[in-house]
């Protein structure tokens, strides 16, 4: 799954700044197949949890919208996802660190009331989140002059890419080991 999804983008990230990193996240989830065959699944994975894609009935979620970016694959990546939709954009949930922080727990707490996290989630996590860095990288120019110094904004991403996919390669060898 991963792989489709980074190979449909590097289209968009051929010619660009982010094509490097586009290549590491590409080359990085061929190579430990293995390792991302560990998480939970296959399921069917909503794949954009976007804030205007999920309907509350106060405290409950009463409906997911639009399914048009569905796929089969690990529904740990669904939750990486909508980590980061909901708390890792501009447009996240107002409020301090806290605030948030509590926010991340409870909507880990309801995706493990249905389905506990395996082992090594938090190493296939940081290779979601690489995967998912690809996402707003792939339309950079289109939104670089919303922030205040888009050269500073683009390495950063790149190197949250690097290290990212560093941490899960470290990982990964670890849990070889053991």
């Amino acid at each position: 799954m991963l792989a489709t999804i980074v190979e449909g983008w590097m289209d968009d990230l051929e010619g660009t700044r982010f094509e490097a990193a586009g290549v590491v996240v590409l080359e990085f989830v061929r190579d430990h197949d293995d390792a991302l065959d560990a998480a939970d699944g296959p399921d069917l994975v909503h794949g954009d949890y976007q804030p205007e894609n999920v309907r509350f009935d106060g405290t409950r979620v009463a409906a997911v919208l639009d399914w048009e970016f569905s796929l089969v694959g690990s529904g740990e990546f669904d939750l990486c996802r909508a980590e980061r939709e909901f708390f890792d954009w501009h447009d996240a949930p107002e409020g301090d660190a806290s605030d948030d922080e509590d926010l991340r727990r409870a909507l880990r707490n309801g995706y493990e009331s249905v389905r506990p996290l395996t082992p090594g989630f938090e190493a296939r996590c940081r290779v979601y989140r690489a995967v998912l860095k690809l996402d707003p990288m792939r339309f950079f120019d289109e939104w670089k002059a919303q922030v205040e110094n888009p050269d500073a904004m683009a390495e950063s991403m790149c190197e949250f890419v690097r290290e990212s996919v560093a941490d899960a390669r470290d990982a990964f060898e670890r849990d070889e080991k053991a």
